[in-house]
């Protein structure tokens, strides 16, 4: 027999992992906190999610893939604590993790990709002058750094005016940016700056045969188009918008039970493949 190598690599928030003011309350029963901010609890999971995670990582790689930063990832401690010897891509793409620290390689590479586009500054003199400023704009938060490599600003979805990420991308579009809503955040990162393009270097530098990947936001589109297969939130962004692959699964149920089904699926999917 022939082993295969493989991952899972997945999205966490709003897709393995859930924020607790948005939480059923026919869910709750099974819930446990994953995240606390500020002595706050914040983000919730299914109580079997961590656990099959756990049983998952006897077969495959389970390799998160978040566009928090490291600090931020480092808050949701059962995540934490699962892959904190292993791999993890953080930033959106723009830090690889290995056993907690950035990997070297991956950093060179995506420094040398920066350095083609415009820099950070010059996309917030863009964006200033395209959306205003902060602090005269009802609906605009301040935007926030990750990591130095990308900034985003939390919305009031209620005063946003529409199509928002398209005039902001048509701003930052000649700098070499992009800028892609997901819920209340407007994100604006370096089009180089992907998911894919991070997992895509970490499966070849760890010889992986086969990927599998889950995800409920515009900024997984592509990690899930490369994955064998693929799950994809009931009731997400993706899903509302009607912009799930055609490959990838929908799941049967909402919020941290769609956690939970990802989860075990993946868990049996690594199981089956262990071995072909």
């Amino acid at each position: 027999m022939t082993q295969v190598s493989s991952a899972f690599v997945s999205d966490l928030d709003g897709t393995l992992v859930h924020a607790l003011r948005t939480l059923p309350a026919e869910q709750q029963a099974v819930a446990v906190v994953v995240e606390h901010y500020q002595g706050r609890p914040i983000t919730v999971a299914h109580e079997q999610t961590i656990g099959a995670l756990a049983q998952l990582g006897a077969h495959a790689r389970f390799v998160p893939a978040t566009t928090r930063s490291v600090g931020q990832l480092q808050r949701v401690t059962p995540i934490w604590d699962r892959i904190a010897e292993q791999w993890a891509i953080c930033a959106n793409g723009a830090t690889i993790l290995h056993r907690g620290l950035p990997d070297e390689d991956w950093r060179r590479t995506v420094a040398r990709r920066a350095s083609a586009v415009a820099t950070l500054e010059q996309v917030r003199s863009a964006l200033a002058r395209e959306l205003g400023d902060p602090d005269d704009v009802p609906w605009l938060g301040d935007w926030r750094p990750c990591d130095s490599h990308f900034v985003y600003a939390v919305c009031d979805p209620d005063v946003m005016p529409a199509g928002i990420d398209k005039q902001a991308g048509r701003a930052v579009e000649p700098l070499g940016w992009v800028a892609v809503r997901h819920g209340r955040k407007l994100y604006v990162l370096p089009g180089h700056l992907t998911k894919r393009a991070a997992a895509e270097h970490l499966m070849g530098r760890l010889g992986i045969d086969r990927i599998v990947a889950a995800g409920d936001s515009p900024l997984d589109l592509d990690l899930l188009r490369l994955a064998d297969r693929a799950w994809v939130p009931v009731g997400s962004e993706l899903d509302q918008a009607g912009a799930v692959p055609p490959d990838a699964e929908l799941t049967v149920r909402a919020h941290i039970d769609s956690g939970r089904q990802i989860a075990f699926e993946a868990l049996d999917d690594a199981t089956r493949f262990a071995v072909s």
